[in-house]
């Protein structure tokens, strides 16, 4: 008896998918073909030939496809070389909340070279392929100038944001920003002519739109940024000319006056500061305390206090008592700041 298994039955539509069949004859080529009905009605379809190994089976991982719409091992083949019944029709996924993709998948023990109406194949499945993951949320975004979608993951965030702009045939297209939002991504689905209130044509669009839109995600409470706020102390890494990009430094302290999503500016600096070369200024409490106390240490009866300009040290440090970064080891043979404990 011919069997055929397709696992997932279910799934997003960017993870993999295993497709076996058994129980075939030695030695025999087969057909094995997909096809889904889009939401106008119209087909796409893909089909490949395969040759079944000795002990009558086919797995699409291994075995490689012989002809069709591709040949070698492509165990995704089927679903990304499904092409319109009718030349130049564009397969995109419109209702990606409510309904996934159903792909048939059939077996059929033969070579087919062109399908006839009466043919049934000997073993078929049914698949699900969705565009959202559960428990990601849609908002229809009307704010402003603003038109589109927000797809936001599950969860309380913050998350990565994206502005998802789609090419020049108008309208709102949102299966991208669904799936970005089904791995983890806060997408703005974002239309910017042919769409309900909006510019009709791409030539009249707004430039300042764009940046309207990505100021909208930046300000969703859901919206991602990094942990530096106005006021934080910060040091900034300092790449030192004609040095490898190992050699850094950390620059003085300074203090964060305004950020964006991705970005700090400081005091120090007239200019934007990528959020990745900042670190956040953390003292130990321990040492703190240690510095504390040895402000009471005197070198002898007499001794007056250190004076306030110079570095606090008990009888035992031999070293300023420093502060400690992320990601520095004390004990490091390197020092707390060298490049290799970052």
């Amino acid at each position: 008896m011919i069997g055929l298994a397709v696992s997932p039955g279910s799934s997003l539509v960017d993870e993999p998918v295993k497709i076996q069949a058994w129980g075939l004859p030695p030695q025999q080529t087969i057909t094995l073909r997909a096809w889904l009905e889009d939401e106008k009605g119209q087909i796409f379809s893909s089909r490949a030939f395969y040759r079944s190994d000795m002990e009558g089976k086919v797995n699409l991982e291994s075995s490689p496809a012989i002809g069709g719409d591709f040949e070698g091992v492509y165990p995704m083949g089927l679903f990304w070389s499904l092409k319109p019944s009718i030349q130049f029709f564009r397969l995109i996924k419109r209702d990606v909340m409510g309904s996934p993709w159903y792909i048939h998948l059939e077996l059929y023990p033969y070579q087919v070279i062109s399908l006839l109406p009466e043919e049934t194949p000997g073993v078929s499945k049914i698949i699900e392929r969705w565009y959202v993951s559960p428990g990601v949320q849609r908002l229809q975004i009307r704010e402003g100038r603003v038109r589109g979608a927000l797809f936001l993951p599950p969860g309380e965030g913050p998350f990565l944001g994206v502005v998802d702009m789609f090419g020049g045939i108008g309208g709102l297209t949102e299966f991208r920003s669904s799936l970005l939002a089904s791995r983890g991504f806060a997408a703005l689905a974002l239309a910017y002519f042919a769409y309900e209130d909006l510019p009709q044509s791409l030539f009249h669009v707004d430039l300042t739109y764009f940046e309207e839109a990505a100021q909208y995600l930046q300000s969703h409470p859901k919206e991602p940024t990094h942990p530096f706020k106005v006021g934080d102390r910060v040091v900034v890494k300092v790449l030192p000319r004609n040095k490898s990009p190992g050699d850094f430094t950390y620059g003085p302290e300074t203090e964060v006056v305004a950020v964006t999503r991705t970005a700090v500016l400081t005091e120090e600096s007239p200019t934007w500061i990528h959020a990745s070369r900042v670190k956040k200024k953390v003292p130990r409490p321990d040492l703190e305390r240690e510095a504390s106390d040895s402000s009471e240490v005197r070198t002898g009866a007499d001794s007056p206090d250190l004076p306030p300009s110079e570095e606090r040290r008990t009888e035992e440090d031999e070293e300023p008592v420093p502060y400690l970064y992320p990601g520095d080891y004390l004990d490091s043979p390197t020092g707390p700041h060298s490049p290799h404990n970052m």
